[in-house]
């Protein structure tokens, strides 16, 4: 659970992707995580995370990449209509990445497979990274979200900023659930067991 605001880097983001005096400025750190796309914006109270690991073997890790994060998408479903969401609204992305022209920058800018969307806007962020003994996978859903302020970090013209500010305002969803109730959720979807591991940003 983060401790502190910071703009985290995918793994083979370059620091030009970012502007670093706004980020200064704003007083956020820059992190950088081992799994791949684009900058996640991470603080305190603003996020509800679920990291999993499948070692080698496992039925669920399947090796098409495309595919691999389906049950993982599907798992948050399940657990977002357990705790009070609308089963209709909720979808799990299976088609092709959709790339904007920012998604290569900020991973809510765009959409992969395995990710869950609320009324057509993504919830559900997810990265993955693979080793010898099996595969990470990090995702995270929003609490809260400020467009504005992400789109401030990424080295832009005004108007481009403005453009980038109202597709992410457009695509973006915060959870339509108390985020506590999301947590024990998430922990009883996995059945206890040590599949995954769960930790929740709290909301106060």
């Amino acid at each position: 659970m983060p401790t502190s605001a910071a703009l985290v880097l995918g793994s083979s983001q370059r620091l030009e992707s970012v502007d670093v005096d706004r980020l200064e400025a704003a007083h956020l750190s820059l992190e950088r995580r081992r799994s791949g796309g684009g900058a996640v914006l991470v603080a305190p109270g603003q996020q509800v995370w679920l990291d999993a690991f499948l070692p080698r073997g496992d039925p669920l890790l399947e090796e098409d990449l495309a595919r691999s994060s389906w049950w993982l998408g599907e798992l948050w479903a399940q657990a977002l209509v357990a705790s009070g969401a609308d089963h209709a609204t909720l979808a799990v992305h299976r088609g092709a990445i959709v790339h904007s022209p920012w998604s290569r920058s900020l991973c809510f800018a765009g959409l992969g497979p395995g990710e869950v969307t609320l009324s057509g806007r993504k919830l559900v962020g997810i990265s993955q990274r693979r080793g010898r003994l099996g595969a990470w996978f990090h995702s995270t859903a929003p609490v809260g979200f400020d467009p504005d302020l992400l789109a401030g970090l990424v080295p832009l013209d005004a108007l481009a900023r403005r453009a980038l500010a109202g597709h992410l305002a457009g695509q973006v969803a915060t959870l339509p659930v108390v985020a506590k109730d999301l947590e024990e959720c998430l922990r009883r979807t996995l059945g206890g067991g040590d599949v995954g591991r769960v930790t929740h940003a709290a909301t106060a």
